[in-house]
């Protein structure tokens, strides 16, 4: 027997906007095991399912959000949100280690769903001051290396040596400003 339109439910799941890991790419999102759709980030996607259990799960290359179980009944929505998992400093040990919470998956009310997430102050602040610390250690060999062939004997110096102090100076503030 056929199941009517009426007695179907409703899976959305809503992407964040914010955040800077996986901006660019799109999720995978697997229902049941099978690949049923890719989601961007700011985005939704609707699926209608037969009541019941069925699982959840979002993938991108060799990581994943946990598997849930979203119980649906006829002519039921439910609600799902994902984003990046943890903060932005995690992605790199999520990306290595392949964890299964690389992706936040969770259930919300339907008057919750958020497409805009904004860093907290002190977690941006420890993104810049990598950020510089990142960029000194490429100034330095640059520096090193115009030294050596006599490009700009003087301002290498001056070079490796601001790009030190910067590399130094976000270092100490980086870890004053860990979030915690």
């Amino acid at each position: 027997m056929a199941l009517d339109e009426s007695e179907y439910g409703t899976i959305t799941l809503t992407r964040a906007r914010g955040g800077y890991r996986d901006a660019l790419r799109r999720y995978r999102v697997l229902l049941d095991g099978a690949q049923v759709g890719l989601i961007s980030r700011g985005r939704s996607l609707c699926f209608q399912v037969p009541p019941g259990d069925h699982q959840l799960q979002l993938r991108i290359d060799w990581c994943a959000s946990p598997s849930v179980t979203a119980e649906v009944g006829p002519g039921q929505a439910v609600h799902y949100s994902c984003a990046p998992g943890g903060d932005p400093a995690q992605g790199l040990d999520g990306s290595v280690l392949g964890l299964a919470s690389y992706i936040e998956l969770r259930r919300v009310p339907a008057e919750a769903v958020v497409l805009s997430a904004t860093l907290p102050a002190k977690l941006r602040l420890h993104l810049a001051l990598t950020f510089v610390a990142f960029l000194s250690l490429l100034v330095f060999p640059a520096a090193l290396i115009w030294r050596a062939t006599g490009i700009a004997p003087h301002g290498a110096d001056v070079a490796a040596a601001a790009s030190m102090a910067c590399f130094l100076v976000s270092c100490v503030l980086r870890r004053a400003s860990r979030p915690h």
